[in-house]
């Protein structure tokens, strides 16, 4: 009786175990099936495009460019999985930000959605302010100027800044110039850091850097190609015997702006690393 008890359950064991092995299995997730297409391609696709926030800090020091964005479209039209191919350091983020709110019609291949990969282009361009309004932006530090400059040219222009006492107002131009950089960069800083040491650090490189021989080599370049010699020498008499400053202060600001724009990666480098508090900052010292 025994016997009979054990192989019956032997038989029922056995029935599950084939039953169990006979049983269909569920089907194994597949990932989707990624496509590569030009973005210009898929440009005709996008239902919704966010315009970058220009960032202030960048705005402040008329940084612009192209960001390019590497990105993959998911199959529900939402971008993802971000990388930033090249584009200037301080408009990485928010091409980013802009992109990641994009929206595309889903890709369609054999009639079923598919995902996407490819890589877009954010242009950040800075509002002109009208034809004649500003003049020629002043040579990179380091730039030589289109044509050599004549040496009695050149020598007539430094007696005039020295005449016009072009220090003080090298310190004033630095002086306006520093007010709106920090703010914008006060603006850029997260607000649990404190910023007081950050900003007056970033101030000071900034007004080191308009102290050095670079930056007065670039007013003597500017000047030697907005004026003649026959020009440097009047306003140099007028300066003898008036004692007013005709220097054109505007033009200085503009100087010392583009001159501060070439130099804003080193001091932001530096800036990084006398704060590590500020690695991962969008914009300043964003991840590698």
């Amino acid at each position: 009786m025994k016997t009979k008890s054990k192989l019956a359950s032997l038989f029922v064991l056995c029935a599950v175990a084939a039953r169990a092995q006979s049983a269909p299995t569920p089907a194994a997730q597949t990932s989707p099936e990624r496509v590569q297409i030009d973005g210009k391609v898929l440009a005709g696709k996008l239902t919704r495009r966010v315009h970058p926030v220009y960032p202030p800090l960048a705005r402040m020091t008329r940084q612009s460019g192209t960001v390019q964005v590497h990105l993959v479209i998911g199959t529900d039209g939402v971008p993802k999985d971000f990388e930033v191919v090249t584009g200037p350091a301080l408009l990485q983020a928010a091409a980013v930000d802009a992109v990641r709110q994009w929206r595309y019609e889903p890709v369609l291949l054999n009639g079923g959605p598919v995902e996407a990969e490819t890589t877009v282009a954010v242009v950040f361009a800075l509002a002109n302010d009208g034809p004649g309004t500003r003049p020629s932006p002043a040579p990179l530090p380091g730039e030589a100027p289109a044509v050599p400059i004549d040496p009695q040219l050149r020598a007539d222009i430094v007696r005039l800044l020295e005449t016009a006492d072009m220090k003080s107002q090298i310190e004033n131009a630095a002086g306006k110039l520093n007010d709106s950089m920090r703010a914008a960069l006060l603006e850029s800083l997260p607000s649990n850091l404190d910023e007081t040491p950050i900003a007056d650090d970033y101030s000071k490189q900034i007004s080191n850097s308009l102290q050095t021989s670079e930056f007065y080599e670039a007013i003597i370049s500017d000047y030697a190609r907005r004026y003649s010699d026959q020009d440097i020498r009047r306003l140099t008499r007028e300066y003898e015997t008036d004692g007013q400053e005709k220097v054109n202060a505007e033009n200085l600001e503009q100087i010392a702006r583009q001159f501060a724009l070439d130099n804003i990666p080193d001091i932001l480098n530096q800036m990084c690393k006398a704060f590590p508090d500020l690695a991962g900052t969008p914009n300043i010292c964003p991840d590698k």
